[in-house]
């Protein structure tokens, strides 16, 4: 628990995590335990920050290794290789900025200052990996109909749902959502209301089925669609 001289965040390795004992090796080649208190202390030394930032994510990184990553964490543990995926990047990013948030909301005023710090610099990390894995290559339009999908989004925004998404097909990657501005971390992408969550069933009592009927030659347009939405 914080004092009033001190600040720490508490980063730990869940005991029902399936590769815990996998992790426990990782973890101590690198010179920490299941369980680390990493104190936030200021300094005048300009890069203290990104200093503390970096051994946050050395743990949480490990942490959030899944079963692929962490057998190729396992092969490279005694070289310089970097086996973090992006999706591990970000997700050990924001595990610290829960484990901030939760600080946050219980600190002293004190330690306000140095926790939204931490809090903004993660975020800004988080940004940047977004960018340098940003998708390349530009939206397939012309060769690719997304007709029955934006029709099924107008629907569902006459009906109360709020998006900053919308369908389109993107070359290397096939159809998904993309945003039509940019969003900020934080952003709410997509809001639905509760009143028209959707079911197969009630979609055949409404004026929208006829947007999902499945066409001759076509596998299982509705489900796709449906899919999609999600």
């Amino acid at each position: 628990m914080d004092t009033d001289e001190e600040c720490s965040i508490v980063l730990e390795l869940p005991e029902r995590d399936p590769f815990s004992d996998k992790k426990k090796k990782l973890l101590q080649s690198k010179g920490f335990g299941p369980k680390e208190r990493i104190y936030l202390r200021s300094s005048s030394k300009p890069d203290w920050m990104s200093a503390t930032v970096e051994v946050l994510l050395q743990i949480a990184r490990i942490i959030q290794l899944n079963e692929l990553e962490l057998y190729f964490a396992e092969e490279d543990v005694c070289t310089s290789m970097e086996f973090y995926s992006p999706r591990n990047e970000l997700e050990a990013l924001n595990s610290i900025v829960l484990l901030t948030d939760i600080s946050l909301s219980s600190c002293s005023h004190l330690h306000t200052n140095i926790l939204q710090g931490l809090r903004q610099t993660i975020l800004d990390l988080i940004t940047d990996v977004g960018d340098k894995n940003s998708v390349k290559g530009g939206v397939v339009q012309k060769d690719h109909s997304c007709d029955q999908e934006e029709r099924l989004i107008e629907w569902g925004e006459s009906n109360g749902v709020k998006t900053q998404l919308k369908i389109a097909y993107i070359e290397g990657a096939g159809r998904g959502a993309i945003a039509r501005k940019d969003l900020k971390v934080g952003d709410i992408a997509l809001e639905i209301p509760v009143s028209i969550i959707i079911s197969e069933e009630l979609i055949h009592e409404t004026e929208m089925v006829c947007f999902l009927v499945e066409k001759k030659g076509e596998n299982s347009l509705f489900k796709t669609s449906l899919r999609n939405l999600w």
